[in-house]
């Protein structure tokens, strides 16, 4: 949602969508990225579940059992199971740059062996297609 133009929050919150290498930038400059489920759709997963970690950044999510089974916690990426845990979690994480980088290389390395990147998603995707017609 947008926020009112009144808003307090306009001052220090970007309002606007980031695309192609500015989004990219954006969470490459993060020390931690955030990630929030749609609860209404009963997301378990989103696609930045996968760029965040592919692109080298320490990522914090809600937990579920997918990404659980995606990730190894505290190891490869960080789960929060309330918003005082995200913040606790948060909080440490961008105080400890040891842990911080430590969980975004073995996230991004997960994501390159288990083939979460795209490239390895779309060769997936292209041997399952030919796989159907040849």
């Amino acid at each position: 949602d947008e926020l009112p133009p009144s808003s307090p929050l306009r001052a220090v919150l970007f309002v606007w969508p980031l695309f192609g290498q500015n989004y990219t930038a954006a969470i490459q400059a993060a020390k931690v990225a955030l990630v929030f489920l749609a609860s209404r759709n009963r997301d378990e997963y989103t696609r930045c579940c996968f760029e965040i970690p592919a692109i080298g950044t320490a990522m914090l999510a809600p937990y579920t059992k997918t990404l659980a089974s995606l990730y190894e916690e505290d190891r490869e990426a960080v789960f929060y199971r309330s918003i005082e845990e995200m913040v606790e979690k948060a909080l440490l994480l961008c105080s400890n740059n040891s842990l911080r980088e430590s969980i975004a290389r073995n996230g991004h390395l997960r994501c390159i062996r288990s083939g979460y990147d795209i490239v390895s998603r779309a060769k997936a995707w292209l041997d399952e297609l030919e796989s159907m017609f040849f």
